[in-house]
C-alpha cells in the first residue's frame, strides 16, 4: 500500500477507537493545520468520532472546510455537524457553502450539518 494510503488507514483506525483515542487529537489537529487535501477529511471524521475537545477541534475544522479550489470538504462539514450547537461559529461558512454544487456529497452534507448545528439558521437559509 502506498504511503498516502497507510496514512489514511492509520487515521481511520484512530477514529474507529472512538473516545479511547483522545490522546491522538493533537496529532489530528496538526493534520488539519496542514490542510492536506488527502488527509483533512479522514482527520476531521476521526476527531468527531473520538469526541475531541470542541474548543480546539471546531476552529481547526472551520479552517479546513475549503479545499485549495474553494470547494467544501464533505467530511469536514459532516464532522462539524457532529458537534451540534457547539459548532455555531461554522454557520456563516456553511451558509455560503449551500451554493457549492461541486459534488453530491457536499450538496447533501451542508444542509444536514446546518440543521444539526443551528436549526433556526438553517431555516433562515432556506434549508428544509
Amino acid at each position: 500500500m502506498p504511503q498516502e494510503g497507510r496514512r489514511v488507514q492509520a487515521i481511520n483506525d484512530l477514529g474507529s477507537l472512538g473516545p479511547r483515542a483522545k490522546a491522538a487529537a493533537p496529532a489530528l489537529l496538526q493534520v488539519l493545520d496542514r490542510k492536506d487535501d488527502l488527509l483533512c477529511g479522514p482527520a476531521a471524521t476521526a476527531l468527531a468520532k473520538i469526541q475531541a475537545e470542541p474548543d480546539r477541534a471546531i476552529p481547526a475544522l472551520i479552517g479546513c472546510l475549503l479545499d485549495r479550489e474553494g470547494r467544501g470538504r464533505p467530511d469536514v462539514v459532516e464532522a462539524l455537524g457532529e458537534y451540534g450547537p457547539k459548532a455555531r461559529a461554522a454557520v456563516p461558512v456553511l451558509v455560503k457553502l449551500l451554493a457549492d454544487r461541486s459534488s453530491k456529497d457536499i450538496v447533501a452534507a451542508v444542509p444536514t450539518a446546518l440543521k444539526n448545528i443551528d436549526p433556526d439558521a438553517a431555516a433562515k437559509a432556506g434549508v428544509k
